[in-house]
């Protein structure tokens, strides 16, 4: 290219002269060689990388030198501003595309150059030895500028990058030559630091603006999602495809265009795509994508699924069956043609006979037969729900049942791929092979240790395997899975926890779902029946414990409580013996000579492991569990531990115990050993070794064993859900486990933490919620503190010139989201990352706006800082900053944890780098005690130039690990005993409770129910009319029942009176009287509102809370009522109200 010839690349030529020639040229062929063009810009990318690996000591060079993954390096990602890195993925994809011969078109050629100015601009700007200028792209540069017998061709363009990629080559072999001489070497280092000096001195020059306008670069968004899905938007009759037919109000002749058409093999249209602009809703090209498959299913007797997209949203639309719903991407060809060719093949589920050969059960037919109805109508031609969640207990067969559902939708045309969704791989490999047992014929695949083989009909993974495998791609740049590459997938225990860490998943795959869990239906959380599509406590069908242990389909647990003194109760050194206090005296006394005066319960089995405690558990265990054997064997035995040195302590007592067994009775199963799967195949086998497995969170779910008799809960369990699969390892039936004849008929669970009288007392038990991470709450804690400083105190030069630091950061976060949007992980997020990565809308954020950011965006941050105690330290200053802005009293609790923090830097001062920055740390102590003054000088820029000083010295401070203690103190039996613990019942038990409070709640008007929730006086007779009314037989079944499943007998007044409560003007006239002309202190007018806001909740007191230690009424004095008023007239009169309005509750019991 001649000098006088315009171009946008020039400014290169003097200190990148070999990147500006590939520049050049592809500038030069942009309108007349659009292949070559792209080819040539992915060169110019190319040259530039490894520019920037051989010059920036930032950069760590990957082992692979390969475009993708120089690109993919972590330096690399960080060291290029996020929008650009996102630009030059297209480049590197448009040109891969033209290198393999496929359809490049002048609109992608030209977006690869303008995409490239930009990224060359940015690299100009900032490592240029001069302060270059550079203007913004000019179109009149590209000029046709070669006839076409100039323009190479595919041959010779394989030919030039294969002369490209030898001299690169070659020229890195003599550069490492070079660098083996120790005078290049400072030649080398003096270079670098030249040009890292440059970097530094332009580090503040703003990243170029788009050379593309927002619309241009949608177009080029839905590009991406044809070009992953593996199809060409370049290939001929794909883009504005004409068509007739449209309605004469939308053209007068008839005539349209469609934005995309995607064509079969057969040349028959498989889908219609409309693209909208960003700032359209998606939605509003669904009529237009209508009309536009109408005309083509007009013209060639087939009609399009349908796609509308404005390249954040897409939705797919198969209107001959499916109602339109949102997707994350479009279908491959073969997905395409597989919904196509359904409308013929699919055939009505609900009228598929079930194989009885894989489930004979009444209750799993029922199950299909639910889900079947859930998702076809009667005729079978409308779809209707794509998800379905099946409760089933523990035991009662839920993988054979799914896999009679997997058989009917396979014979039904309904599934060709289906995926199996565990989270270990003990449950893959024991679903794989229930599955291979009753479905021979069907190919099956563990993705975890096999290849994926797209012949396979039913995919067995683990969670992590599938999210690392969903974002994969293959050398042509197509993602490995494709949106409906599966049209089934079956997710095992399906529950909140999955959702939260996997949720993607269920995103980005576009087919049926199916939810399995054992836990009680009404106990499962919200989102657990929204992932499924169901109403709260309304799975699509349920079977639980009770009914299947009354149907006799599984066996009843034996609950014995065993009550050792240490692990409920703790150590008291007082409770001990002489000999055993000195063994406390020598284990617990620390490095000053102090000793503890007791040990709590929750450190046993947690860091301290008492082996007389755990002899006599095992001592226990081996005497009282259920025999085999004619007696002689103890049964498959499970113990649960708290952890793996709880586990290990376990094995090694049992050695010590009982040598007898030579080390092959007990063995201990968790995640970190290497042949768990082995231990837990042996432990399977009736006839192998070993008879007890100490499991840590390995056999709490999900295993299948039959044989097993005895549970050892040797650990709390605080989650219910939990609980009860861990009860489900015992349940199971067993066929002549004690002999022919002689089937087991329950089992036995040995309760050593009173985890029985924990449910008992907290039926719900005590779910694991999910916490934020620390990402998440320093981006939250970023975002308040810079809106604190919107307030008019803070509008000073110093307070906002950290809040543009503030929301500095925050954009910097988000745009490196938006650089990973493709990821299944992040793509649902996009929209809202489109909007805040760009700097200005950061400025003056909304509360909606704040809303999404915490909502949509908080939970997927990661920062990149790898440091955890530097991270944790900023967190801290960034709570103190935010107390300190708004003047809140937690400034005092979070400075004293940095003047603790600080404490320990000093004692560290001997360390340079500490020593270095010990002003900072004694600033910090010297006001330390001294509120005032702390308040005068460690305002926001003092606390942040402290945070700035000392966060990467906090990762120096020691850290105090609890070290494991092994005592050998005597525990005792305490107590022993059958304990009961309520099963999961049938749904009719249940739902009476339920179903008397919705008719109660929903007819509160009614004359008695009024009556009571006023506190008026009601008769026997209107009681009876209520009970009539109330209890029909049926669907509120019976006043007895209720009583039943309530568990007490309780007048009905009162039960009535706890669902609705008492109107407060009523609680308040009742102490009208009492309180009227009377002069109480504030403190026993407090203790008659306690009482007043208790009946307004609970309708009715007991009047012995009134001086009950524990509880509200006690918390105002120790003797409650007796404490407060020690006159006994107003004590009588108190109590005398309760009574009154406990006696309205209920005909003839009030008080005059």
């Amino acid at each position: 290219m001649s000098l006088s010839t315009p171009s946008n690349f020039r400014f290169l030529v003097e200190e990148w002269p070999s990147i500006a020639k590939e520049a050049m040229d592809a500038e030069r062929y942009a309108l007349a060689a659009p292949i070559a063009s792209a080819v040539y810009a992915r060169r110019a990318l190319e040259r530039t990388v490894h520019w920037l690996y051989d010059n920036d000591s930032d950069l760590q060079r990957p082992y692979n030198s390969q475009l993708s993954a120089l690109m993919d390096e972590r330096s690399f990602r960080v060291l290029i501003p996020p929008p650009i890195y996102i630009d030059l993925q297209y480049i590197r994809r448009t040109g891969n595309a033209a290198a393999h011969d496929k359809k490049v078109v002048e609109s992608q050629s030209v977006a690869s150059l303008r995409l490239l100015f930009r990224f060359l601009k940015w690299m100009g700007r900032t490592y240029s030895a001069f302060d270059i200028e550079v203007g913004t792209f000019q179109e009149e540069a590209l000029i046709v500028q070669v006839k076409v017998k100039e323009v190479p061709n595919s041959a010779e363009l394989q030919q030039l990058q294969e002369r490209y990629e030898a001299q690169r080559v070659a020229m890195e072999t003599e550069r490492e030559q070079r660098l083996k001489l120790e005078g290049e070497k400072q030649i080398l280092a003096e270079r670098l630091a030249a040009i890292q000096e440059r970097k530094e001195r332009h580090e503040n020059i703003p990243i170029p603006a788009s050379e593309y306008s927002e619309a241009d670069t949608r177009l080029l968004f839905i590009d991406e999602l044809l070009r992953e899905a593996g199809w060409d938007p370049a290939a001929s009759n794909v883009i504005e495809y004409p068509v007739t037919g449209m309605p004469l109000s939308t053209n007068p002749n008839g005539n349209g265009k469609v934005d995309y058409v995607l064509w079969g093999a057969d040349g028959k249209p498989l889908a219609v795509v409309e693209a909208k602009r960003t700032t359209h809703d998606a939605q509003q090209g669904r009529v237009q994508a209508s009309l536009y498959a109408d005309c083509l299913e007009r013209m060639t007797g087939q009609r399009p699924v349908i796609f509308y997209s404005n390249g954040f949203d897409t939705w797919i639309w198969d209107d001959t069956f499916y109602g339109p719903r949102a997707v994350q991407g479009i279908y491959t060809r073969d997905e395409l043609q597989r919904v196509v060719d359904r409308r013929i093949g699919r055939v009505n589920i609900r009228h598929v006979p079930i194989d009885e050969q894989i489930v004979e059960r009444y209750y799993q037919h029922q199950a299909i037969k639910r889900v079947a109805e859930s998702w076809v109508d009667e005729d079978g031609m409308r779809g209707l729900k794509r998800k379905a969640l099946i409760v089933m207990a523990t035991g009662a067969g839920k993988t054979r049942t799914v896999a009679a559902l997997v058989d009917l939708l396979l014979k039904a045309n309904w599934a060709k791929r289906v995926l199996f969704l565990a989270d270990r791989n003990a449950l893959v490999t024991q679903a794989k092979r229930a599955f291979e047992k009753n479905l021979p014929n069907v190919t099956t695949l563990d993705l975890t240790k096999q290849r994926y083989d797209e012949s396979a009909r039913v995919v067995f993974s683990t969670y992590p395997t599938v999210m690392n495998r969903v974002d994969q791609v293959r050398s042509d740049d197509v993602k490995t899975f494709g949106v409906g590459h599966f049209d089934l997938i079956i997710v095992d225990e399906a529950h909140r926890s999955v959702y939260d860490r996997y949720g993607a998943i269920f995103t980005y795959f576009d087919s049926l779902l199916v939810g399995l869990t054992a836990t009680p239906h009404d106990q499962g959380d919200r989102d657990t029946y929204a992932l499924f599509d169901c109403e709260e406590h309304n799975p699509t069908s349920f079977y639980e414990l009770g009914q299947a242990v009354a149907d006799r389909f599984l066996v009843p647990p034996i609950g014995k409580a065993v009550d050792f003194g240490f692990l409920q109760r703790g150590i008291r050194y007082d409770d001990l013996s002489e000999s055993d206090r000195t063994h406390y005296e020598e284990t617990f006394r620390d490095d000053q000579g102090n000793i503890p005066e007791e040990i709590g319960a929750p450190a046993i089995n947690n860091w301290l492991f008492n082996s007389n405690t755990i002899d006599q558990v095992l001592a226990y265990v081996m005497e009282n569990g259920i025999k085999v054997e004619g007696g002689e064997k103890l049964g498959k035995t499970v113990v649960f531990a708290r952890n793996i040195d709880h586990a290990r302590a376990i094995q090694n007592r049992f050695e010590d115990q009982f040598p007898q067994y030579g080390g092959h009775f007990m063995s201990v199963v968790h995640s970190k050993e290497q042949y768990s799967q082995s231990i837990i195949d042996n432990f399977s086998d009736k006839d192998r070794y070993p008879q007890i497995a100490v499991s840590v969170d390995m056999l709490d779910t999900g295993i299948d064993i039959p044989e097993i008799v005895n549970l050892v809960f040797f650990k709390p369990v605080y989650s219910k859900s939990k609980f009860w699969q861990m009860v489900g390892r015992g349940t199971r039936l067993c066929p002549d486990l004690f002999g022919p004849g002689q089937h087991k008929e329950n089992f036995r669970i040995f309760d050593l933490c009173g985890n029985y009288s924990f449910f008992n007392l907290r039926p719900e038990g005590i779910e694991p919620v999910r916490s934020p991470s620390l990402s998440q709450r320093i981006f939250e804690a970023t975002i308040l503190l810079s809106e604190q400083l919107r307030e008019p105190a803070h509008q000073v030069p110093k307070d906002q010139a950290l809040r543009v630091e503030l929301l500095n950061s925050a954009h910097s976060w988000v745009q490196a989201l938006w650089e990973l949007r493709h990821t299944v992980r992040i793509r649902p997020a996009q929209r809202v990352l489109d909007h805040y990565r760009e700097r200005t809308a950061w400025n003056a954020l909304s509360k909606s706006g704040i809303s999404d950011l915490f909502e949509t965006v908080g939970h997927l941050i990661e920062l990149p800082d790898k440091d955890e105690l530097a991270k944790r330290f900023d967190l801290l200053m960034l709570d103190l900053e935010i107390a300190v802005a708004q003047e809140a009293p937690s400034v005092d609790r979070l400075f004293r944890t940095l003047a603790s923090t600080a404490t320990q830097l000093a004692r560290l001062s001997n360390i340079p780098v500490v020593q270095e920055r010990y002003p900072a740390i004694k600033a910090v102590l010297d006001v330390a005690n001294d509120q005032q003054q702390r308040a005068a000088v460690f305002g926001l820029e003092a606390l942040e130039f402290t945070r700035k000083q000392l966060r990467d010295l906090v990762r120096l401070i020691p850290r105090e690990e609890r070290k494991v203690v092994y005592s050998d103190l005597r525990d005792e039996l305490v107590s022993e005993g059958e304990d009961i613990i309520s099963m999961p019942g049938s749904y009719t038990m249940r739902s009476y409770r339920m179903r008397v409070e919705e008719f109660i709640r929903s007819h509160k008007h009614q004359l008695t129910i009024h009556k009571l929730y006023t506190n008026e006086p009601i008769t026997t007779a209107e009681l009876v009319e209520l009970e009539r009314i109330l209890f029909d037989g049926d669907e509120r079944g019976t006043k007895e029942a209720l009583m039943k499943e309530l568990g007490e007998e309780r007048p009905l007044g009162y039960f009535i009176r706890s669902i609705i409560g008492l109107d407060e003007g009523a609680a308040k006239a009742a102490f009208g009287e009492f309180l009227s002309g009377s002069i109480f202190s504030a403190t026993q007018i407090h203790f008659i509102d306690s009482i007043i806001r208790h009946l307004t909740v609970n309708g009715v007191i007991d009047k012995r809370m009134l001086a009950e230690p524990g509880s509200t009424f006690t918390d105002l004095h120790q003797e409650g009522i007796f404490g407060l008023f020690p006159n006994e007239n107003d004590q009588d009169k108190i109590i005398s109200v309760v009574e009154w309005v406990q006696g309205n509750a209920q005909p003839g019991e009030r008080s005059a």
